[in-house]
């Protein structure tokens, strides 16, 4: 084994140029565009909560003429303000985390991807909570 070359008393270490890549995409890591279809998941579900819940202020006087009514309404807008803060997690989280773990870190890689498994499902959740919202304001309208 060769000791190590020294310049002037500091160590001279040499990198191989594929070292040095993996370094810079370690460093800067890039959207890839999966990432980039999932982030603009997560903004259309934040905006559909955000409407739903919006919807459900309108029957805060529903309360005296008809509970029952009052209670679904304020059951959407908690479950959208819920899902809303969970949204903006992910989000900060996935600015974070740009990239998707690779294969050997096993636990953080099967998160990430039941998360975006899970956001799929979300949004076609938020999706008809919208439309049952829309469709019961028209109802109510009339």
């Amino acid at each position: 084994r060769a000791a190590p070359k020294s310049h002037n008393g500091q160590l001279v270490v040499e990198v191989k140029e594929q070292d040095k890549a993996k370094a810079r995409d370690a460093l800067n890591p890039k959207l890839s565009w999966r990432g980039l279809v999932f982030l603009i998941v997560y903004v259309f579900i934040g905006a559909f909560q955000i409407l739903a819940s919006c919807t459900c202020l309108n029957h805060h006087m529903d309360y005296r003429d008809d509970p029952e009514r009052f209670r679904r309404f304020l059951n959407v807008f908690l479950t959208s303000f819920v899902n809303v803060c969970i949204v903006h997690m992910v989000l900060a989280l996935n600015s974070v985390t740009v990239t998707m773990p690779k294969r050997g870190y096993e636990p953080f890689r099967s998160l990430v991807i039941l998360m975006r498994l899970l956001s799929l499902i979300v949004l076609v959740n938020s999706v008809l909570t919208l439309e049952v919202q829309f469709e019961d304001a028209e109802k109510y309208a009339n």
